[in-house]
C-alpha cells in the first residue's frame, strides 16, 4: 500500500524513510476506508481461498504470497513469526470476492452502528452476493459478528457508500454474472422514519455566482457556515487561500488568484461543502 501527499510527494512520517510504500504484502486490495480511533480498513481478495478483512498499520508485512489468510498452515508458521505478519480480523474461503467497504455510525440505522459495510460480488459462481454488515468491538479492532442483507436481489454487489446528514446507504449493483453482467444500478435504502440533521436545522448551501469569476463574484452561503473558514484549493490539492466566513456573502475578485480552476470548501456541524470556481 502507497502512502502519499496531495501534490504526490512522500509524507516525512511515513515508515520507509523516501518511500512510498506504507505497507506490503497484499494480493489484491479492493476496498480499503477510515474507521474509530484513526483505524483504516480493508479488504482484499485471495487466490482462490482466503479473502480478507484487514487493519492497516505502518511498516506491517501482511504475507502474501507466502501467507493466506491467518498463520494456521505449519509452512507459514516461521514466515509469520520472522516477518510480523500482520494476520486479517476475518477470512472467507472459498473467495466471496470482497469489495468496497464503509465504516457506518450514523443515527439512522442504529442497528448497524460501529460496523464496517462490505460490498460482496459472491466469487465466480456469483453464490455468495451480498452486503455484510461486520459489526466491530468497540475499539474497532475486532470483528465480533456477521450480518448479511439483500442476496435476494441476486446481484453482484461492487460498492457501498453513506449519505452523511441521512444515513441512507447506496448499493452499487453489477449484474447478476462474473465478471458483470449487468443491468449496472445504484440503489438507495433509507430509514424514512429517520428525522435528520438537515431537516431539524434547516438546509446548509453555499453558491457562486457569476462563476466564471471575470471581475468580482460572490459567495453565498447559509447561516450554519458563518463563524466557520472558506478554503480554496488549486487542482493538485494544495492551499491557496482561506478567509473566515463573517456573513451570508464574501466577495471574491479576479486578482485574488491567478486563471485556473478552483476548489472552494466550507464545513460546519452539519457537514461539508465543496464547489468550483473559475478564474478567467
Amino acid at each position: 500500500m502507497l502512502r502519499l501527499n496531495l501534490d504526490g510527494s512522500i509524507p516525512d512520517d511515513n515508515p520507509i524513510p523516501g518511500s512510498a510504500v506504507y505497507s506490503w504484502g497484499h494480493r489484491n486490495a479492493q476496498g480499503l476506508c477510515h474507521g474509530p480511533n484513526g483505524l483504516i480498513y480493508s479488504s482484499e481478495h485471495g487466490q482462490s481461498n482466503h479473502d480478507e478483512f484487514n487493519i492497516i498499520e505502518p511498516n506491517r508485512n501482511y504475507g502474501w504470497p507466502e501467507v493466506e489468510g491467518i498463520c494456521d498452515q505449519a509452512s507459514e508458521a516461521s514466515f509469520c513469526s520472522e516477518n510480523d505478519v500482520y494476520e486479517p480480523l476475518a477470512e472467507w474461503s472459498p473467495c466471496i470476492a470482497v469489495n468496497g467497504i464503509e465504516y457506518y455510525d450514523h443515527p439512522a440505522i442504529p442497528e448497524w452502528q460501529n460496523a464496517v459495510l462490505m460490498s460482496v460480488l459472491g466469487g465466480l459462481n456469483a453464490q455468495y452476493e451480498r452486503l455484510s454488515i461486520l459489526h466491530m468491538s468497540a475499539d474497532g479492532t475486532a470483528v465480533e459478528s456477521e450480518d448479511e442483507y439483500f442476496s435476494e436481489f441476486n446481484q453482484r454487489i461492487r460498492d457501498i457508500c453513506v449519505n452523511p446528514y441521512t444515513g441512507a446507504v447506496y448499493v452499487a449493483f453489477n449484474g447478476t454474472s462474473y465478471p458483470g453482467s449487468g443491468p449496472n444500478t445504484i440503489k438507495e435504502f433509507v430509514n424514512e422514519a429517520f428525522v435528520s440533521v438537515e431537516e431539524r436545522t434547516g438546509q446548509q448551501f453555499m453558491n457562486i455566482y457569476p462563476n466564471p469569476v471575470t471581475d468580482t463574484s460572490v459567495i453565498e452561503v447559509s447561516e450554519s457556515l458563518i463563524g466557520e473558514m472558506v478554503s480554496v484549493y488549486d487542482h493538485s490539492g494544495r492551499l491557496v487561500m482561506q478567509m473566515g466566513i463573517t456573513s451570508n456573502q464574501i466577495e471574491i475578485t479576479r486578482d485574488m488568484l491567478p486563471a485556473g480552476q478552483y476548489y472552494v470548501k466550507a464545513a460546519s456541524d452539519l457537514g461539508m461543502l465543496s464547489k468550483s470556481i473559475i478564474i478567467q
